[in-house]
């Protein structure tokens, strides 16, 4: 699946392809890394409306509430937080506000803060 159609996916078929896309990543931390730096290098030029960051922000959540890599977790708490500062999606400033209160690491932490 080329980027393009990765990112356009998690738009447009919504939270059923985000849990099929992190089933995929929970296999080792190759598929993981492979994912969010597809997704990364790729997504913020798909975003055409507010709610098009939406996925991106929830898949990120998600990993981030998972047992992934540094590596990978430092990806996603960037599109996380480019989501809810960058784009003003209150959804996903409450997702940081949530991960923040349950602990994360602290690196990733700081990631998260503004």
């Amino acid at each position: 699946m080329s980027e393009k159609d990765l990112c356009l996916s998690c738009i447009n078929k919504g939270t059923r392809f985000t849990e099929c896309l992190l089933s995929f990543m929970n296999l080792d931390d190759s598929h993981a890394t492979y994912i969010i730096q597809k997704i990364d290098s790729n997504y913020v030029q798909y975003i055409k409306r507010f709610e098009d960051a939406d996925p991106f922000a929830s898949l990120a959540y998600e990993i981030l509430k998972g047992h992934f890599s540094y590596n990978v977790n430092e990806v996603a708490a960037y599109i996380l937080k480019y989501v809810a500062y960058d784009i003003n999606r209150f959804n996903a400033q409450h997702k940081i506000e949530r991960l923040i209160n349950k602990g994360v690491e602290p690196l990733i932490e700081t990631i998260l803060e503004r």
